[in-house]
């Protein structure tokens, strides 16, 4: 997926094939954890019916896969490639939800928009730091308990929270609405899966 935009249609098709395996592990207590551009297998085929070209989408590598419970089971936060990895599971919180596939989610779609990884930080520090510049520094009053989390630290820059079409104005403006409905830093303001592919950028 580096290197080169997309084309809007096949975003869109990538995405909901992406969405539909994503809900099929959910909905079988299955938290993939490691979802980034390396484990998402495309392949083309031609229709039988037509001849046109279409492509099918596949999740792989489930290595860091775990399940889960609705009591929330406490996890390991050592997972997830860096770029691709939620704020959550950055700053330390053990009790983590298929949020956390959501948000990885979101990277992939800006990446297949982009061209590139929209979130690239050296560190887990200066992650957070480019991960708020666009969706804003979370408080107390954006995330309850974000500060009582072991990697919080008063000293984060603050950002306010601004429409992702303004930090990132290469956009288009319909992919820039649909992935800030992904990349809410708080995971309980994340949307499920059900809901994301109703939005109406995947309905065009």
């Amino acid at each position: 997926m580096g290197g080169s935009t997309l084309p809007l249609p096949v975003v869109r098709d990538f995405t909901r094939q992406m969405l539909h395996a994503l809900c099929s592990c959910h909905n079988s207590r299955i938290i993939h954890r490691d979802l980034k551009p390396g484990n998402i297998l495309i392949s083309d085929y031609k229709d039988k019916q037509t001849g046109d070209t279409r492509f099918s989408v596949k999740l792989a590598d489930f290595g860091l896969a775990r399940t889960f419970e609705m009591s929330l089971q406490t996890y390991t936060h050592e997972v997830m490639t860096l770029w691709y990895r939620s704020p959550e599971i950055i700053l330390g919180e053990r009790h983590y939800t298929p949020a956390a596939d959501v948000w990885s989610v979101g990277c992939i779609v800006a990446e297949m928009v982009l061209g590139y990884s929209l979130f690239r930080g050296e560190n887990s520090r200066d992650q957070l730091d480019k991960v708020f510049y666009v969706v804003g520094t979370p408080t107390e009053e954006t995330w309850p308990g974000v500060t009582k989390l072991p990697g919080y630290d008063n000293t984060f820059k603050i950002y306010r929270v601004a429409p992702l079409s303004q930090r990132l104005p290469d956009y288009d403006k319909k992919a820039a609405e649909f992935i800030a409905y992904l990349l809410v830093a708080n995971p309980r303001n994340r949307p499920t899966i059900p809901n994301i592919l109703k939005h109406p950028f995947l309905q065009d």
